[in-house]
């Protein structure tokens, strides 16, 4: 879970949710 960088190439505040 990456706050910062977007994993899944989605926005990077959305991957700390997932």
């Amino acid at each position: 879970m990456d706050a910062e960088l977007p994993t899944s190439g989605k926005h990077p505040k959305l991957n700390v949710l997932l």
